[in-house]
């Protein structure tokens, strides 16, 4: 206890920081935020502490120069933003490029006394002054393929093995091929010898069976060694080899006793023939189990309206794509859209941007239906350009797209607060608890399309592609309303405002229901 107290303690700080870096990089200009990272956190003195030093800070300076390169898109979203810098940042650096940081560690005094693990094929092109192999003794585990079919370009025969059964160009290729993979294992093996400048140490054990592709079995031939007598020889033995010498040291393991496991598990013993006990225990499980099933830990706005509108829970689906599969798309590519789109652009270069998304999003098993699909998209964004919502987002402020949240939740918190506001449709024939969310907490999440400041208020968009008539746009507005609640609470949360209006706009009707 004591130490998970002190292990809380030093970690507490950090977890603070994280705290409050979250709540505020989404609301700076993307130019500012790595800048403000790195004024917030330690991370240069961090690098410049670390083994790589100036590489590594070099290294951060080229992330904060790549983020203030990817900040000049004017369509760039803050989540876009995060998820380019990650993938950029988790990419693995060209082998060329490794080499010639490790040649400048290696080459500096500085860097003098570090170990570094790589692999043989990562260390081509380089010089250490030590150089280990370890685990010589390990084979290659290639197993050989049941069917086997191999053209020989060289001669041209052909090589045809199944199972136990093989051609006589079989024989020749198999043979052959053989040969040149021991070939290959002698090449890898010499670029791992030959990378020490003053010392290399060959390091392995003596199994009682050593595979005849590992590397020992190459080094025991090479030097004519017999490995079934190492074991036997003395400490510091000097084995002649050309006109240098091979220094063998052998290290005696410890007689350990190894446990041996039985081919056969232990007699099972008979239960008694009250097995109540046992019967309550799993009832007592599958209790827990449903609970927790029923209890998910994770939620979405999304995930308990469908609790809602089906209270009665379904396993699988037999809806075939049809329709309904096209109208998701739709509003898929729809969301696309305005994802990046600039409202203060003339609304005619909406078409350019619908055609340019479903050239590039729509998947090849809806190429069939692509035209329908813009025709469709074309014909949404040209009602919604001309509506007095979208009039009214080209003089917002644009704070977020696509803009996603976590926060706790309290089901009881929420349903109350549901009611209270108006937002959550009563039902009395069933309680709230009995098709709602659980009261247990549980973390909410989800992505709001839209956060924008319009004379002086802050406002959560929500845009939705259903296809309605306008006489039924409010009450389909009405059926989203635990929706709306979420979203502005957590807005709230996130930008400290208490007062947050939110607008479903419905595209196809261009009409705005304020919830």
């Amino acid at each position: 206890e004591g130490d998970t107290k002190e292990a809380f303690e030093k970690a507490a700080p950090l977890y603070s920081l994280l705290r409050e870096l979250h709540h505020r990089l989404p609301r700076l200009p993307l130019t500012e935020v790595v800048d403000s990272v790195l004024a917030r956190a330690p991370m240069l003195e961090l690098a410049a502490a670390s083994l790589d030093q100036e590489q590594a800070v070099a290294n951060l300076l080229k992330l904060r120069d790549l983020a203030a390169e990817l900040a000049q898109r004017s369509d760039l979203t803050w989540h876009a933003f995060v998820a380019e810098l990650s993938r950029r940042v988790s990419e693995t650096p060209d082998e060329a490029e490794s080499s010639l940081a490790e040649d400048s560690a290696e080459g500096s005094d500085q860097g003098q006394g570090m170990v570094r693990l790589l692999s043989i094929h990562k260390a081509k092109g380089l010089e250490f002054p030590v150089v280990i192999l370890a685990g010589l003794h390990r084979g290659t585990d290639r197993r050989e393929p049941r069917v086997f079919v191999q053209h020989d370009w060289s001669t041209g025969i052909l090589g045809v093995r199944v199972g136990d059964v093989q051609t006589v160009g079989g024989v020749f290729v198999g043979a052959k091929l053989a040969e040149r993979q021991r070939y290959e294992q002698s090449r890898v093996l010499y670029v791992g010898m030959t990378r020490a400048k003053r010392r290399l140490i060959l390091s392995a054990g003596l199994p009682k069976s050593i595979p005849s592709d590992s590397f020992l079995a190459h080094v025991g031939r090479g030097c004519h060694l017999d490995l079934d007598e190492l074991g036997d020889r003395t400490d510091g033995s000097r084995i002649p080899l050309g006109e240098g010498e091979i220094f063998l040291h052998v290290v005696q393991g410890s007689p350990a006793q190894r446990e041996s496991i039985g081919k056969h598990a232990p007699v099972w013993s008979q239960a008694d023939d009250d097995i109540s006990e046992l019967v309550a225990r799993w009832e007592e499980r599958t209790r827990r189990k449903q609970e927790a099933v029923s209890s998910p830990l994770f939620t979405s706005p999304t995930a308990l309206q469908q609790r809602i509108n089906e209270p009665m829970p379904f396993l699988g689906s037999r809806r075939t794509r049809g329709k309904s599969d096209v109208a998701q798309l739709v509003g898929t590519l729809a969301h696309r859209v305005l994802e990046g789109w600039d409202y203060r652009l003339p609304p005619e270069q909406l078409s350019q941007r619908v055609e340019a998304v479903c050239r590039r999003e729509i998947p090849a098993t809806f190429v069939a239906q692509a035209d329908v699909i813009m025709t469709e998209l074309l014909e949404l964004f040209r009602t919604f350009a001309a509506s007095a919502p979208y009039a009214e987002l080209r003089r917002a402020t644009i704070v977020g797209r696509e803009v996603p949240f976590t926060m706790p939740c309290d089901g009881e918190r929420l349903w109350a607060m549901g009611y209270g506001s108006g937002r959550v449709k009563p039902d009395s024939s069933l309680s709230p608890i009995a098709y709602g969310p659980s009261p247990a907490p549980c973390v909410m999440e989800g992505v709001i399309d839209l956060i924008y400041r319009l004379d002086g208020q802050m406002w959560v968009a929500d845009y939705k592609t259903d296809r309605l008539r306008d006489d039924e746009v409010a009450g389909r507005a009405a059926d989203y309303g635990l929706q709306a609640l979420v979203y502005v609470e957590a807005v709230s949360r996130c930008i400290g405002v208490e007062k947050v209006g939110f607008k479903f706009l419905f595209l196809r009707n261009g009409l705005a229901v304020q919830a």
